[in-house]
């Protein structure tokens, strides 16, 4: 597996990733309701300001994208893990992680913040975040899902 920085002709691959993750990682910790919304509202073409704004990385495995990740360096804030189902528990979450928060420590942030869905929360706190309490992420001006905020202090 490779982890590098991600290129925008990665965006179908990317967006790809992401909502299989939600699909089938998310079911049974949300409704179908929000998975289908939250799916819906995912665009390849949305990833274009993230790769403006945003350290982005993507996870290869036989040059096929398995995951990604998107940090926000201003907000200190990890605003994306997502893996390919096929992928989870071969590490592919790890490295990436691992790989932003390396980012993070060289651009000389101390801390990081993220907001984990429901299904991630202990993949995050096995990695070191602590839970700081409950939020939603409003997906619509009508709907949102549940996420927990989680920190974690970065190591010099």
């Amino acid at each position: 597996m490779k982890i590098r920085r991600a290129d925008p002709a990665d965006r179908d691959a990317i967006w790809k990733v992401h909502v299989e993750s939600v699909r089938v990682l998310c079911a049974g910790w949300y409704s179908s309701e929000q998975i289908t919304v939250w799916t819906e509202r995912l665009l390849p073409d949305s990833y274009r300001q993230a790769f403006e704004r945003c350290e982005m990385v993507v996870a290869e495995r036989n040059a096929e994208i398995v995951g990604f990740g998107q940090l926000d360096l201003g907000r200190a804030e990890v605003e994306a893990v997502y893996v390919m189902p096929t992928a989870v528990g071969d590490g592919v979450g790890t490295a990436l992680l691992v790989h932003l928060e390396a980012i993070a420590r060289e651009r000389g942030l101390r801390v990081l913040g993220l907001c984990a869905s429901l299904n991630a929360e202990a993949f995050y706190a096995h990695r070191g975040y602590r839970a700081r309490g409950r939020e939603k992420h409003p997906l619509t001006a009508v709907m949102a899902v549940d996420c927990i905020r989680m920190e974690k202090a970065l190591a010099a």
